[in-house]
């Protein structure tokens, strides 16, 4: 096949993979796609997709420990400078829940901490305290 037909062929089986897989379109702009896009053409021919399982266990074990560590060296900025504590609220109208998320930053950049169902709880200045 030309160059021409294969990345034809590519485009038409990337975006029935985002439709089978109900993937958010948004996810094409995110820089890991096109780093993935890019490394798969660099592995050629032959490159066998990882298993169910090595994205659920082995795969994922290893982005954790990588998104702790990530988050340890935030909390080390955070000892050393100063950080800000941020909230933001917001209502699941699909849910029917109030949320409200939790997030510190700093120089580093910003940190999602968690995220609190604030639904049963009564808002006034008491309950912010």
């Amino acid at each position: 096949m030309c160059i021409k037909e294969l990345r034809e062929k590519a485009f038409g089986d990337i975006p029935r993979w985002f439709y089978d897989a109900e993937i958010t379109f948004h996810a094409a702009t995110l820089e890991s796609f096109a780093i993935m896009c890019e490394l798969i053409g660099q592995f050629g021919l032959g490159l066998k997709p990882p298993s169910m399982h090595d994205l659920r266990v082995s795969f994922l074990k290893k982005e954790v420990e990588a998104t702790e560590k990530a988050i340890g060296e935030h909390k080390k900025e955070w000892a050393r400078k100063d950080c800000s504590i941020l909230s933001d609220d917001w209502h699941d109208t699909v849910v029917q829940k109030d949320i409200v998320n939790f997030l510190v930053n700093s120089l580093k950049g910003s940190v999602f901490i968690r995220s609190i169902d604030v639904s049963k709880v009564i808002k006034d200045a008491n309950s912010v305290v």
